[in-house]
């Protein structure tokens, strides 16, 4: 019997005894105490995900981040009050673990941010040597919490080589079946599904090299799957979890990925804290051979076809961002040649709105140029054409999250994107605390910029735990996000930690 059919029945017998009894006084249903619903099993909780609901943080898998996933923070209040453990993780003894962020080979977990001098604009993200992580043996039958970083939709299309493809996957002894039929096997009760942000993430990541329309059956970590594919895999997964199973089950819809620090931190315009008007002179002169070029083609060798960009960097408006905007490599400029044989480098400014990814911080530097003097590759530079897509495809994924959540009473949709939304425009405080999306001591972020920190991961905690409450009649505590670390900061060098 469903758990709507049993509260229309239980409503239907009130109503009828208080029509027949002389003298009915309504049962106290305030609960007294923290408590859990004893038709649950709790044990029987299982959570299938990818990066965000795997407990990586500070770009790397490792065992005191694995705690504060929001699945472990979860269950953390549920053994709390039946002072038993009913949830286990694949935990990494590790403390340092893998980077899984994209070109940071041979690195580990961002230890803190810092300023290497109090004049320092934007702050460091301090790495050391990576560590190996080691199978986890206990057995598939024991794990309760099957996210996996990197894990995708198109890996449980087709999840024969899984486990060579992804290594977190691989390190769990016995993980031989899909995810998805594993957690069938164990007969849950209530199931959490955290999946198709890796997809948005990875594809941002690479700069939108990828293909946005791929096929589902050759998809690369690059690629950002469809909107036709992501409803058709996702609809299957959760249909089976309703036709195979009678738990209740709960999609985490998506935050605006593009809106994390990793996304917004830099600018895409020389800052006047770093560069000064020297700078942007010896930019107008190094470009002066390749507009002068620009200038012959597109009014003396193409007049009336379509025009090139000139790369001008104005020394009248130097304070103006526009003046001082960075030079990207720009793949999508058609090619263009002069009637001497010389070919146009496709080459522009970026415009106000593009986006860098935060890896390239320890490159923005007056002495390196890059952005200057050398472009930035178009891999590593969202586009306003390429931001729409993301934009939209973020939208899109909820929307289908929204009807998949329709189709049945036991499939409930979780909106982090809406409480996400609320500290974006600086409107969430928790007893009196800001929460923020920024790089700071207040915020929802870890030290990489994308994934949630203590806090973040609580403040999912919490927005479970109220659905839970309400689905299996529950009182479990909601989680002071504000008793969570934030992001570490320091004043020192990375050669000392001093």
């Amino acid at each position: 019997m469903s758990m709507s059919t049993i509260k229309y029945s239980l409503f239907t017998l009130l109503v009828i005894y208080g029509l027949t009894s002389c003298e009915y006084t309504p049962a106290d249903i305030t609960p007294t105490s923290n408590e859990v619903s004893p038709s649950i099993d709790y044990s029987k909780m299982y959570v299938l995900g990818g990066t965000y609901s795997s407990g990586l943080m500070d770009g790397a898998l490792y065992k005191t981040g694995q705690s504060y996933s929001y699945p472990n923070l979860l269950a953390s209040q549920i053994e709390e009050i039946l002072n038993d453990s009913v949830f286990t993780q694949a935990v990494v003894e590790s403390e340092v673990g893998v980077n899984a962020e994209p070109f940071m080979n041979d690195q580990s977990r961002f230890i803190d941010l810092y300023f290497e001098t109090s004049t320092d604009f934007y702050p460091n993200r301090r790495t050391v040597d990576a560590e190996p992580f080691a199978d986890w043996t206990f057995g598939v039958n024991q794990l309760n919490n099957f996210s996996f970083p990197g894990l995708t939709l198109g890996d449980l299309n087709n999840p024969a080589n899984l486990s060579n493809d992804n290594p977190y996957v691989g390190r769990v002894t016995g993980l031989t079946e899909n995810p998805v039929d594993a957690i069938i096997s164990q007969n849950p009760e209530i199931i959490i599904i955290d999946l198709g942000k890796d997809e948005l993430f990875n594809y941002a990541f690479y700069g939108a090299s990828g293909d946005d329309n791929p096929d589902i059956n050759s998809i690369t970590d690059q690629d950002l799957i469809s909107n036709a594919d992501f409803q058709s895999v996702y609809s299957e997964i959760v249909n089976r979890f309703v036709n195979e199973t009678d738990a209740q089950i709960f999609v985490i819809n998506f935050p605006e990925i593009l809106k994390t620090p990793y996304f917004n931190t830099l600018s895409w315009f020389f800052e006047l804290e770093i560069f000064d008007i020297g700078f942007v002179g010896f930019l107008e002169a190094h470009y002066s051979t390749f507009n002068s070029w620009v200038a012959r083609y597109n009014y003396n060798e193409n007049p009336g076809g379509p025009l090139r960009p000139r790369v001008n960097f104005d020394l009248d408006n130097f304070p103006n961002p526009i003046s001082r905007a960075r030079v990207i490599h720009d793949e999508t400029l058609f090619d263009a040649q002069l009637n001497d044989g010389t070919i146009l480098d496709k080459w522009r400014q970026m415009s106000e709105g593009e986006l860098l990814g935060y890896n390239l911080e320890p490159f923005i530097f007056y002495e390196n140029q890059l952005g200057g003097a050398v472009p930035l590759p178009d891999n590593l530079v969202l586009t306003l054409e390429e931001i729409q897509v993301i934009e939209s495809r973020n939208s899109d994924f909820n929307f289908i999250l929204t009807d998949i959540a329709a189709l049945s009473n036991r499939i409930h949709l979780i909106d982090i994107n809406t409480q996400i939304n609320k500290i974006l425009d600086e409107e969430f405080f928790f007893d009196g605390v800001q929460l923020s999306a920024k790089l700071d001591q207040y915020s929802i972020y870890s030290a990489d910029g994308y994934t949630f920190n203590a806090r973040g991961n609580a403040l999912i905690a919490n927005e479970l735990i109220k659905r839970l409450n309400i689905v299996t009649g529950s009182s479990i505590p909601t989680l002071n996000l504000n008793d969570f670390p934030g992001i570490p900061f320091s004043l020192n060098t990375p050669e000392t930690g001093q």
